[in-house]
C-alpha cells in the first residue's frame, strides 16, 4: 500500500539530501520518497518544496529548468541574527 505524503516527511526528505549531497531538487526528493513507497507528483512536490524554502531560509538557484535547494550556510544564519538584532 502507497504511502501518503506530508509536509513534514517531505521536510525531512529535502533536508536529508541537501545534507548529504550540498543540494536537491524537487525531482530528487520525488524519487527518493517514492523509493520509500509514497505517492508523491512533481507538482505537488515542487509547491510544497517553495513553500518549505520560504519558512525555513533555504536558498535556490533556477538554472533555466528546475530550481536547486541549499541549506543555508552557517555565516548566513551569522548575518541574519546580527541584522535582526540591530533593527
Amino acid at each position: 500500500m502507497a504511502k501518503k505524503l506530508t509536509l513534514d516527511i517531505i521536510r525531512i526528505t529535502a533536508e536529508d539530501l541537501m545534507l548529504e549531497n550540498g543540494e536537491t531538487t524537487t525531482l530528487e526528493v520525488k524519487l527518493y520518497l517514492r523509493g520509500l513507497g509514497y505517492i508523491a507528483f512533481q507538482s505537488e512536490i515542487s509547491a510544497i518544496m517553495a513553500e518549505l524554502c520560504e519558512q525555513n531560509g533555504w536558498s535556490f538557484e533556477y538554472n533555466g529548468l528546475f530550481r536547486i535547494y541549499k541549506l543555508p550556510s552557517i555565516m548566513d544564519n551569522i548575518l541574519q541574527y546580527l541584522y535582526s538584532s540591530q533593527n
